[in-house]
């Protein structure tokens, strides 16, 4: 068995050397590298260089110093406080509104809009523009309670929505006094709903 060992070992190393031999004789070279194509201009183009990637992110200048919420808010108008009152004043006040008023000898809430409730539905302009005059009062132009004041003004804004003609200038000087803050939030209320019903 030692016998065969060497001769194994032997050959063995003959076949190297031989192999050896053969291959020194010719020129073997490395595997050449894959050639890689240079990126045309328009795919340069195209693909973010590392500095541009890594450069920071600059809104426009327009919104660069105001916070995220009022960017995103849409910018509002003015011209809803341009809207002005539009009415003439009229003398003599139509009789038949005094109670409305209260000019009369019974000034209570039921009494006054009990009045409003069996107003025509042919009013006269003269009619109508003491009624807008009425509707633009404050709530400390009046006897009444503001809750009761504010729903005395309600009904009458009903009364003149409710006209077989349109009355003249009836959204606009809804609008008006909704632009006019020195009215109560409640009556402001109303007119809005009075707007958008008319």
């Amino acid at each position: 068995m030692k016998k065969l060992a060497v001769v194994v070992v032997v050959f063995g190393a003959i076949g190297v050397v031989a192999v050896a031999r053969i291959c020194g004789g010719k020129n073997i070279s490395a595997a050449p590298s894959p050639v890689i194509p240079e990126r045309s201009e328009a795919v340069n183009s195209a693909v973010p260089s590392p500095a541009a990637a890594t450069a920071p992110i600059v809104p426009p200048a327009n919104q660069t110093d105001a916070p995220l919420a009022a960017r995103a808010r849409p910018r509002m108008t003015n011209s809803l406080a341009e809207v002005t009152f539009k009415v003439d004043k009229v003398e003599p006040i139509p009789g038949n509104l005094l109670v409305i008023l209260g000019q009369n000898e019974k000034k209570d809430y039921f009494t006054r809009i009990k009045t409003v409730h069996k107003l025509a539905k042919n009013l006269s302009q003269p009619e109508i523009n003491t009624l807008y005059l009425f509707l633009n009062r404050k709530n400390n132009e009046d006897s009444l309670k503001p809750e009761e004041f504010d729903a005395l003004k309600n009904e009458v804004s009903m009364a003149i929505m409710g006209q077989e003609k349109k009355p003249l200038n009836y959204a606009n000087n809804l609008m008006a006094m909704y632009a006019d803050i020195a009215h109560d939030v409640v009556w402001r209320d109303y007119l809005l709903c009075a707007a958008l019903l008319s």
